[in-house]
C-alpha cells in the first residue's frame, strides 16, 4: 500500500472536502464521483436543461499539482448506451456489483462497473429502519476516460 497524499477537492458552488488518496488519479476519480453525486436541483425554471456540467477541482496538498475535470451531471439519467458488437448492435450493460454502503444513517449506496466499457453506476436509495432500500432516489453515470 502507499502513501497518501492530502488532496483537496471542490465544486463550482464552493463546497469542498479533502481527502487521502494513493494517487493524484485516484483523487480525481473521487472528485467526480462526489460531484456528480451532488444534490442539484432545476430551480423554479420548468424549462431548465435535464444536464449540465459542473467542475471538478483537485490540488494535491503535498505537491500543489491541481486538475480541473468536466462532470456531466444528469438530474433525470437515462442509462448511457454501452458498446456495439462488429455489426453495429448495441450491446447491454454487463453490470458487476462492486458494493452497497450505508451512508448519513438512512441512505444506501450501491455500486456497479460495466464489465463492457467501464460506465460506472452510483444509486442513492432511501432506507427505513429493518427495512431493504427503496428504489433508487437518485442515480448518475460516470464514464471513465484514458485521460487521467
Amino acid at each position: 500500500m502507499g502513501t497518501k497524499h492530502t488532496h483537496r477537492i471542490w465544486e463550482d458552488s464552493g463546497a469542498e472536502k479533502f481527502i487521502a488518496a494513493e494517487s493524484d488519479k485516484a483523487a480525481r476519480a473521487e472528485a467526480r464521483e462526489w460531484v456528480a453525486d451532488g444534490s442539484y436541483s432545476r430551480g423554479d425554471d420548468d424549462l431548465a436543461d435535464e444536464s449540465f456540467f459542473a467542475h471538478a477541482y483537485t490540488r494535491n496538498l503535498l505537491t500543489g499539482d491541481s486538475y480541473t475535470d468536466d462532470v456531466l451531471v444528469d438530474l433525470s439519467p437515462e442509462e448511457p448506451v454501452c458498446l456495439s458488437d462488429e455489426d453495429g448492435i448495441e450491446l447491454e450493460h454487463d453490470w458487476r456489483d462492486d458494493g452497497a454502503w450505508s451512508v448519513h444513517g438512512t441512505q444506501t449506496v450501491t455500486r456497479a462497473t460495466c464489465q463492457r466499457c467501464g460506465l460506472l453506476r452510483r444509486e442513492t436509495s432511501e432506507t427505513t429502519a429493518g427495512q431493504l432500500p427503496h428504489e433508487p432516489a437518485k442515480t448518475s453515470y460516470i464514464r471513465h476516460t484514458d485521460d487521467e
